[in-house]
């Protein structure tokens, strides 16, 4: 008799997909494909960028402590980058997606059409609000006192950005929007709001403290801690965007214009970039454009939640039934 029900029964409801199970499980399957991908092909990947620029692992290493003076440290540079996305963010997001739901790993991880187009018009302009309270909430950052061990650590990190986006011609200019505004908004927009954000959301049972968590997560993890402020509050504009619109593309789209903005500024103004001190003379300016521009990220916030179609219980469904629980 079981067997005979088995054979009328789809097989998608004899297969109970991952991401029914607890979500401290999904978190900590997560980060064992996250650390796991990111030490194995991590590895492998840093060997072969060493072997593409003709240089030893000891050269390469002190490369990626900041010592810019060998030969290729810029190509370097660029092919960490690319092998850190790759097996940091990228590939572990998609292997964790497909784990949680073999059947739509693209559509669990976020990557689907949003609700409405409007979301990608909101994302272009919390970019343009959050421009005005970046700066401010980086000014008010850099007033915290940190400890030297963190500014030493955010030095190395400003260094190799800047080294990334120095360039003479348009093509440089390229790959570092390619570097820094492609990679970036791809990888960190998977892994931080489309698998851990949505994780987190889960254990807490409370969007906007997921999205909250997950926002000083993403902010820590750039070890740049004189503008933690302003990273988490983009953290937090971010993970309302994708809350709201059901779809992790405006959000690769906020992320993929914001970089680009700051690599092209990097590249055509290399010396406006970092003097934080000519500020002081504008803080009363400075800090009315930021209030105007939290005000016009809170507004834009609520607008998207107006319009929201997003609803906890669709976005986390009961586990299905068993189909044989009821047979004895």
């Amino acid at each position: 008799m079981r067997l005979q029900i088995y054979k009328l029964i789809p097989e998608d409801m004899l297969v109970t997909p991952s991401k029914y199970r607890s979500p401290w499980i999904q978190l900590l399957v997560f980060l064992v494909f996250a650390l796991g991908i990111f030490f194995t092909l991590g590895a492998a990947g840093t060997f072969v960028v060493a072997k593409m620029n003709g240089v030893s692992m000891k050269d390469l290493t002190k490369v990626l402590e900041g010592d810019f003076k060998i030969a290729g440290a810029k190509n370097i540079m660029a092919g960490m980058q690319v092998v850190q996305f790759l097996s940091l963010f990228i590939i572990p997001s998609f292997l964790f997606a497909f784990w949680a739901d073999p059947k739509s790993p693209l559509h669990f991880a976020g990557a689907k059409k949003p609700d409405h187009n409007r979301y990608f018009s909101f994302a272009l302009l919390l970019v343009l609000a959050s421009l005005f309270s970046v700066a401010f909430l980086g000014f008010l950052n850099e007033k915290i006192p940190l400890p030297q061990s963190l500014l030493d650590v955010e030095k190395r990190q400003n260094a190799a950005i800047e080294i990334l986006v120095k360039g003479q011609t348009p093509a440089d200019l390229l790959v570092s929007i390619f570097l820094i505004g492609v990679l970036a908004a791809v990888g960190e927009e998977l892994f931080f709001r489309g698998c851990l954000q949505r994780i987190l959301i889960q254990i807490t049972k409370n969007p906007w403290v997921g999205i909250i968590i997950t926002a000083a997560l993403f902010s820590a993890f750039h070890f740049q801690f004189s503008g933690f402020m302003p990273r988490m509050f983009l953290g937090v504009a971010l993970g309302a965007l994708y809350w709201y619109g059901g779809s992790i593309y405006p959000g690769i789209l906020f992320h993929l214009v914001y970089n680009s903005i700051g690599v092209i500024a990097g590249h055509y103004m290399p010396d406006e970039i970092n003097k934080p001190e000519s500020l002081n003379d504008s803080v009363p300016i400075l800090a009315i454009m930021g209030a105007l521009g939290i005000a016009a990220v809170v507004y834009l916030v609520q607008q998207m939640k107006k319009h929201s179609k997003t609803e906890y219980t669709v976005v986390y469904p009961e586990k299905p039934k068993d189909p044989f629980s009821q047979l004895g």
